[in-house]
């Protein structure tokens, strides 16, 4: 069964970053703005590359024009996402 990753979305930060806060939700910050998918395109570029797979296992569920989003990661358990992340925040 894919991952779901539930994502707080900040656009237009000074830095791509990633954090977790105490309830699991996962705050990133990225520099793309929210303009015409800008943000969500960046959103799945960074997840990608933290992750270490192609953009293509990774799928948009909820949240497309908002900043609260759920990501489905079709190549993952959730386990093993959240382990990758979590060394991404190091």
């Amino acid at each position: 069964m894919p991952a779901t990753l539930s994502i707080r979305v900040t656009p237009g930060a000074k830095r791509d970053s990633i954090e977790q806060t105490a309830d699991g939700i996962w705050k990133i910050r990225l520099r793309a703005r929210a303009v015409e998918g800008a943000a969500n395109a960046a959103l799945i570029e960074q997840l990608s590359e933290w992750l270490d797979i192609p953009k293509s296992h990774i799928h948009l569920v909820r949240g497309q024009s908002a900043r609260q989003k759920v990501v489905a990661i079709g190549s993952l358990d959730d386990a093993e996402a959240v382990a990758r992340l979590q060394a991404a925040t190091e």
